[in-house]
């Protein structure tokens, strides 16, 4: 009633394209992570947040007084929290493939103001030198990418069941899980009322930093300095260093607002 073109998956949304008002409900919660979308088939309606991207620009650009769109890869945060290393691989890569779009959007429209950033650290995830000489860090950062699910598909799979599924986290991960580990998980989750999601990474902590070399501070946010990165008009006004809460004033100075 209110004139907006409603979305359920991709196909529905590539059918928005001469919309000016879009409303896109993929999920009835979070989205899926990226690797979850990339290799479990319940998950392939689901669009990305490239085409997302895309396809609100493509209805955002119909509007003659121009703009503003943010573009958040929020799973990167749960990710951190879960410390889960494929996860935020896959997420991180999801932002990243937005990039370009930004940037051929600007190059058509050079008055526009593009600010890549981020609010904080989660997690305080690093890849650690590993093996002889290091050798074992490129290694390692390819056995993350063989991973083929995240931490949310075997807490869901509890969900259902009530059952850490260690076939299901062996096929995903390369890493199998004895009784005791089992056990303690279930006790974290049960007893203690903890995520599933953030008690596998503290539980198999030793595995997973061996098979990843990702090392993890805490399931916190975290405050390390944060990429930022600005082109366009106004981008000269924004220093190379700044507290986050400082970007809002500069971005409202630059819209004229």
């Amino acid at each position: 009633r209110k004139g907006y073109a409603f979305a359920e998956n991709a196909a529905e949304l590539a059918q928005t394209v001469n919309d000016k008002q879009i409303l896109g409900l993929f999920t009835r919660g979070h989205l899926p992570y990226a690797i979850d979308r990339k290799y479990d088939a319940r998950f392939a309606a689901i669009p990305s947040l490239a085409t997302m991207f895309k396809a609100a620009l493509q209805s955002l650009g119909q509007h003659e007084n121009g703009f503003v769109l943010q573009v958040e890869a929020g799973r990167i945060d749960h990710a951190g929290h879960a410390n889960d290393p494929a996860s935020i691989l896959h997420e991180t890569l999801e932002f990243d493939r937005c990039i370009p779009i930004a940037l051929d959007y600007y190059k058509a429209h050079p008055d526009t103001l593009i600010i890549v950033t981020t609010d904080h650290g989660t997690g305080g995830c690093q890849l650690n030198g590993t093996g002889k000489g290091y050798q074992e860090s490129g290694p390692a950062l390819d056995r993350i990418n063989r991973f083929k699910g995240s931490f949310q598909s075997v807490a869901r799979i509890y969900e259902q069941t009530g059952a850490f599924d260690a076939r299901h986290f062996e096929a995903i991960s390369g890493l199998a899980v004895n009784e005791a580990q089992i056990e303690q998980i279930l006790h974290e989750v049960q007893q203690n009322k903890r995520y599933m999601t953030s008690v596998i990474a503290d539980v198999l902590n030793d595995k997973l930093m061996e098979r990843t070399a990702i090392g993890w501070t805490s399931n916190n946010h975290t405050a390390e300095h944060v990429e930022l990165a600005a082109l366009g008009p106004g981008s000269a006004e924004i220093p190379m260093f700044l507290k986050n809460y400082e970007l809002h004033g500069m971005l409202r100075q630059a819209l004229n607002l």
